[in-house]
Parts: C-alpha cells; sequence; structure tokens
C-alpha cells in the first residue's frame, strides 16, 4: 500500500507502528497523496501527532477512531482552514495565482496585484509611458 509506505517512511516508524495512523489517514482520504499529506499535517497542527524530544520519534496518544474523528469528512474544510491561518497578503498572491496559467513568476503575479507595476516596469525597461 502505498500510503503504508509514506507513513512509515515519512514517520520514520516500522509499518506495523504507523498501522494505526495510517488506516485513520486512509480512511478520510482513500489513499489520495495531497489529502493524506493535508490530514497528517493537520493532525500535527492539532498537536494529536507530534514529535517527542525523549525518544526521539513521532508519536500520538489517540486511539485509531480517535484520529478519524480529528480528520474531517470534507477534505476541503482541512485546506481552507490552512489557508484562512495565512496573511491576508498571501492570500491574495495565492488567490490570484490561482487564476493564471499552471507556471507564472514573480513579475507575472506584481503586475496583477498591482497594474501600476506594470505602467512603472514598461517605463524603466522600455521607455513606454
Amino acid at each position: 500500500n502505498v500510503v503504508e509506505n509514506f507513513m512509515a517512511d515519512s514517520l520514520r516508524l516500522s509499518y506495523d507502528e504507523a498501522l494505526p495512523l495510517t488506516n485513520a489517514i486512509f480512511t478520510k482520504t482513500f489513499g489520495n497523496p495531497f489529502f493524506t499529506r493535508q490530514a497528517l499535517e493537520h493532525l500535527v497542527r492539532k498537536n494529536a501527532l507530534y514529535y517527542d524530544n525523549i525518544t526521539f520519534r513521532w508519536d500520538w496518544n489517540l486511539q485509531e477512531k480517535e484520529l478519524k474523528e480529528l480528520i474531517s469528512d470534507d477534505l476541503l474544510e482541512l485546506v481552507k482552514a490552512k489557508i484562512k491561518h495565512l496573511d491576508p497578503k498571501l492570500q491574495e498572491v495565492m488567490m490570484t495565482a490561482a487564476c493564471t496559467r499552471t507556471t507564472f513568476d514573480a513579475e507575472t503575479i506584481l503586475v496583477l496585484l498591482h497594474p501600476k507595476f506594470l505602467r512603472q516596469s514598461q517605463t524603466l525597461f522600455c521607455g513606454k509611458t
């Protein structure tokens, strides 16, 4: 199972050690790699999954059922909650970038966010006004 490999490798645990966490996440994400990672990050943000500095390993104190309850059935809610915690300016950049091509550069985003930047750069580099 790809999720089992991902979880064991990411947490540096054996498959058996990671199994309760893997099962909880897999039942919510159905193995989708993007949502698997989001669910894992969500558990870390909620302190349900934490790195133990005494044993030098990732651990959790919840049963599989409790872990499942912490992960929303609506996985997009996890992503939305994560975005809501970002700085508003970064949210604006992300929304603007989402409306562009699959790849973009910083100048494109600056022009879209601040149209006067286009006029300034044209004046500076092209001599246009």
